[in-house]
């Protein structure tokens, strides 16, 4: 259902890529996109909806879609639009997916590293950090995969240090 403003017309998006029609050149890159898109094979998807997330996942991106099938004439090639939204839908699912459990996987990280700092028989920080609790820290994070201490692994950290620093616990 859609909301209207207080004189009854329709409210507009305030996100700028809704406020405008796209470009010809935007309609061109989603169209390369799409036709790519339709002529990989299914294990391809994963990847490539990945790396193009941002565009395949707005709706704009459906939307010129369900322009190209309407502009067909060719049963076949509106069957593999047709096909091509929905294996992109499921697609989006697991690659989101994906990222949440290695999202999950950072903090659970994090607070492994975080817990070594603080006192062992109280559980509480005590600033300056003691040499003990800076080992215990270096320590859990050695065991920690390399691979695993990565961008998502930083983000984790920054966010929790935004959190503390919101609620006064600097």
């Amino acid at each position: 259902e859609a909301s209207e403003q207080e004189d009854g017309t329709p409210k507009k998006s305030r996100f700028g890529g809704n406020q405008r029609a796209p470009t010809v050149q935007e309609i061109s890159i989603m169209d390369d996109m799409i036709t790519k898109l339709m002529e990989a094979k299914p294990y391809e998807l994963p990847n490539a909806v990945s790396k193009a997330i941002r565009v395949i996942s707005s709706p704009r991106f459906f939307i010129r879609i369900a322009e190209r099938s309407d502009m067909t004439q060719d049963p076949i090639e509106k069957e593999k639009l047709s096909a091509l939204a929905n294996n992109i839908v499921t697609t989006m699912d697991a690659v989101v997916s994906t990222a949440q459990e290695k999202l999950d996987d950072r903090a659970k990280n994090v607070e492994e590293v975080v817990k070594a700092a603080a006192e062992p028989d109280s559980g509480e920080f005590l600033v300056p950090l003691s040499a003990d609790r800076i080992a215990a820290m270096k320590a859990r994070l050695e065991k920690i995969n390399p691979a695993d201490l990565d961008e998502g692994f930083l983000t984790t950290i920054d966010t929790w240090m935004n959190k503390a620093h919101e609620d006064g616990l600097d």
